[in-house]
Parts: structure tokens; sequence; C-alpha cells
């Protein structure tokens, strides 16, 4: 929730308004995980935090400072598409009634 903004201060990027959103993108990812729980809102802050990873990643190639230890925001643009494709595929097998039919099984 907090390294990004530095990340964008390290660049010298002056988008105050960028690094706002990667604090509010933060905010609304604990706010999915830990207090609402409900797969579409965290469908919602995987993809938020996807897109700021490509941000970051594209801001860091855009500035040429992408060596480095600067790699590792690749890794974790890696992940944050895995997770996105995890949580989507978790939130469509939930609504195509996948999980009911395990369910109907075990009984």
């Amino acid at each position: 929730m907090t390294i990004l903004p530095f990340a964008l201060l390290e660049i010298g990027v002056g988008w105050i308004g960028l690094r706002v959103f990667a604090h509010l993108v933060g905010a609304f990812q604990l706010f999915a995980v830990l207090f609402n729980g409900s797969l579409g809102l965290r469908k919602v802050a995987t993809f938020l935090a996807a897109l700021m990873a490509v941000a970051t990643c594209a801001n860091y190639t855009m500035a040429g400072m992408m060596h480095g230890s600067h790699l590792a925001w690749l890794v974790i643009l890696i992940f944050s598409i895995w997770n996105l494709v995890r949580v989507t595929t978790e939130y469509i097998k939930k609504r195509t009634f996948v999980y009911e039919f395990y369910l109907d099984e075990e009984c």
C-alpha cells in the first residue's frame, strides 16, 4: 500500500494523483479482503492491483530504470496478474455453481 507511491517518487514523477490513487487501491484491497470478504470486491481489488503494477513497470521502463533491484517489479506484476486470474476463475466458478456440484457429491 505504501511502496508504490515511494517508487513513483523515486522515478521523479510528479503525478500526485497517481500516488493518491495507489494509496486508495491499497486501502480498498485491505477493505475487500479483511472487512468485506465479497468475492466480487476481491476481483475488483486484484484488477486494480494488477493495473497499478502495470503502471509502475511502465513508469520504470519509460524512465530507463528497469534494471537491478527494480526488476522485482516484474515479479510483482507477474504475481498480481496470476492473482487476478485465480480470483476471476474462482468468481466464475461460483457464478456457474461449479462448487455446488462438488458439495452435492460429498453428501
